[in-house]
């Protein structure tokens, strides 16, 4: 009867260590992601920056909707912009990643759908490095010389 016992706490120690270690990974997975506030926009546009105003360029920027699916994506152009088109009116998260920086997702409303061709109320993403979160999403432009005026 012993033999059974310890094996049923080995068995029950195993489990509670790979519990602990699933949590672990998961946190450490998410660990370099910031969430960001809400904005409402009429069309999904605007730039990709860096921290001390540098665009940044071939940064993903992804619509996702409430079923986690990507319903349109793009990557950013050499200044930094990207526009996702006329999307339908919802609510939406919207995901930016690049290398070496802190990925940011961020709740988004789309309040109309945009038939124009022009970004009327550019989101600005000003991206930090991965070690911290320290990146913002703003509607105002920021004061750097290549933030684009659309």
């Amino acid at each position: 009867m012993r033999t059974k016992h310890g094996r049923k706490n080995v068995l029950s120690r195993c489990s509670i260590i790979a519990f602990c270690l699933a949590i672990l990974w998961t946190a450490s997975a998410n660990a370099n992601v910031c969430v960001m506030k809400h904005v409402s926009v009429p069309r999904v546009c605007g730039q990709v920056l860096d921290s001390s105003g540098e665009p940044i360029r071939r940064a993903e920027v992804a619509v996702v909707g409430k079923d986690k699916k990507t319903i349109v994506d793009t990557e950013t152009n050499a200044e930094g912009q990207f526009d996702l088109g006329s999307i339908s009116v919802g609510d939406y998260q919207l995901n930016t990643r690049v290398n070496n920086f802190a990925n940011v997702q961020w709740p988004t409303t789309v309040t109309k759908r945009s038939e124009g061709i022009t970004c009327e109320r550019p989101i600005y993403v000003v991206l930090a490095p991965n070690d911290f979160c320290a990146s913002r999403v703003t509607m105002k432009k920021p004061k750097f010389k290549h933030a684009k005026t659309y």
